[in-house]
């Protein structure tokens, strides 16, 4: 019999979502109160939930009765195994403690997809791997496409209206007509853009004309230069001299033709229209800075070090920022595309109900997620690309926030997260303090753990440091649905979860059931905590959370009321 995972649980109230864990190894009972969740996905069917869960193995849960029971399916995977821990030497255990390896910095997103005809038909992606069903996620089947599959992470996955199946990596798609079991895969071939230069960073496919549009990067142009092309482009209508942009494909990827649009954006589809948006917050380029401000060495050249003497100024900028200088695509003087595949019209919108749909797509797509070479990427001259409060929020978490401003919607009702002021001031400071200290510091002098991350330990909130509110007006007007202090003593009401020692007890002294001791073990560093993901579940909202280092990240989640108060 395989693992099964789960029990009763009471459904009122806020509460942590259940997914404590039983099963026999050897005929001996094995037990624990939490596994550790990647990513929730709600069927369209409004009553199916898909669970992928790193810990206590690896595998796929479903639930259709909001978690009182479940029906799961482990697998083992040497890539993942590793990602995720499962290492089977002391060496390797030992690497991946003590050095920053390839695959830690990289993450591996999951995206899901369902058939246009058979709702029993499911697909789950995570790194270079899919697993599919074709019983509503009863069995599972996983398939490795790609030879160099360490070096293949799955970006998107389409299915067509005739239900075959493409997906895209960084340079390669594949194409499967019978459900994932045969695949065809062919390199990324973009005119005169180079196979290592190529980069899929996100697309979309109109059943429609039966077309595959996709936003491709030439790496030769970094995000410093497309961020400012971008601008240029929808505040100045001035075009964009990149190779970088909306490409499309109508045989499946064979040949691809350029479009009128040579920035990256995110694309969808409304009212039979396809729609982009930038892909890099916009602004910091639409804010009226004091001339006294424009001319100084932060502005002018990027440049905040020890010889900056206005970053007062800057910092003071920070702290009034609001929630739209958090989010990519805002109700605040706004502009997004109409496309079609020769041209192109610029509108502005500041209706939320219509900007939602982009709102959505963004928080889906890889690339604005994380980037590989955050590590290593060098300080620019564009201040309003590297110094806005959306990209300090990013590198100062780490980058593992996601979306520092997350959307769900159910019943015409839209619910949202967003960093809460009392966090903002505190992490403000320490960030543009300690951004000074590291761009004094020189390159050969750097090191590996001169990284941006904020310090747990001065979160004056906590670790619950976002307010969670809905809208029943079109996103005009917000209320709290959660106070802040409840929400932080129904998540961690010990104060314990934040420690590396919880965790380390809980999951990672248990991963090999190897048998431990340690002696003075204290509670050992914090981790940081922020909301990674919201879904709707069965009328309820479903937020995932993420304790999370620069190395290490774990993730539980929590049933929200939608009339909690």
């Amino acid at each position: 019999m395989p693992p099964r995972i789960g029990s009763e649980t009471s459904e009122e109230g806020f509460r942590e979502f259940d997914l404590s864990y039983y099963y026999k190894v050897m005929g001996v009972n094995v037990s624990g109160p939490k596994s550790v969740s990647e990513h929730f996905y709600t069927h369209p069917d409004g009553k199916t939930l898909f669970v992928f869960i790193s810990y206590p193995k690896i595998g796929i849960l479903k639930t259709s009765d909001n978690g009182r029971s479940y029906i799961s399916q482990f697998f083992r995977l040497k890539l993942l195994d590793r990602i995720f821990g499962y290492t089977t030497t002391d060496e390797e255990e030992s690497n991946v403690k003590d050095n920053i390896s390839e695959e830690q910095q990289l993450r591996y997103f999951s995206h899901f997809a369902v058939s246009n005809h058979n709702p029993a038909d499911v697909i789950i992606t995570l790194g270079p791997y899919v697993f599919f069903s074709r019983d509503y996620g009863q069995k599972w089947k996983v398939k490795n496409i790609f030879i160099d599959y360490e070096r293949s992470n799955i970006k998107d996955v389409f299915v067509t209206k005739r239900d075959e199946v493409v997906i895209f990596t960084e340079n390669k798609m594949a194409v499967s007509k019978d459900w994932c079991n045969k695949w065809e895969t062919r390199a990324l071939k973009i005119n005169d853009i180079g196979f290592f230069k190529t980069n899929y960073i996100t697309g979309l496919y109109d059943n429609s004309t039966d077309t595959i549009y996709s936003v491709i990067q030439n790496t030769d142009e970094t995000d410093s230069v497309l961020s400012k092309y971008t601008h240029d482009l929808f505040y100045k209508n001035i075009a964009s001299p990149a190779r970088t942009g909306v490409y499309y494909s109508t045989d499946f990827g064979k040949t691809w033709n350029e479009t009128a649009v040579k920035v990256p954006i995110a694309l969808w589809k409304t009212d039979n229209s396809i729609y982009g948006c930038p892909i890099y917050s916009m602004s910091f380029y639409n804010k009226k800075f004091d001339e006294s401000f424009t001319g100084t060495p932060i502005y002018t050249t990027g440049k905040l070090d020890k010889s900056t003497y206005n970053v007062n100024d800057y910092l003071s900028i920070l702290l009034q920022s609001e929630t739209e200088d958090f989010e990519i695509l805002s109700t605040k003087n706004n502009r997004i595309m109409k496309i079609d595949r020769d041209k192109y019209e610029i509108i502005s919108e500041n209706n939320f109900e219509k900007l939602y749909n982009g709102i959505k797509v963004l928080e889906k797509i890889d690339y604005v997620q994380w980037q590989p070479d955050w590590y290593s990427r060098a300080r620019t001259a564009n201040f309003n690309y590297e110094y806005n409060p959306y990209r300090m929020f990013k590198l100062w978490t780490g980058m593992r926030t996601d979306m520092p401003v997350k959307y769900v919607k159910n019943n015409g009702i839209y619910y949202r997260i967003k960093p809460s002021k009392k966090f903002t001031d505190v992490f403000f400071k320490y960030a543009v303090d300690n951004q000074t200290r590291i761009n004094s510091i020189h390159p050969f002098l750097r090191k590996n753990s001169d990284i941006a991350f904020f310090n747990p330990a001065i979160d004056p909130t906590n670790g619950f440091p976002a307010s969670i509110e809905y809208s029943k007006d079109g996103g005009t007007n917000w209320e709290e649905l959660v106070n802040q202090e409840h929400a932080r003593n129904i998540v961690d009401p010990l104060g314990n979860k934040r420690s590396a020692f919880y965790w380390y007890k809980n999951v990672d002294q248990k991963k090999n059931f190897k048998l431990q001791i340690s002696f003075g073990f204290g509670q050992g560093i914090n981790y940081m905590t922020y909301p990674a993901d919201l879904e709707i579940y069965n009328n309820r909202l479903l937020i995932q959370m993420d304790y999370f280092s620069l190395m290490k990240s774990y993730k539980d989640a929590y049933i929200v009321p939608l009339n909690a108060k």
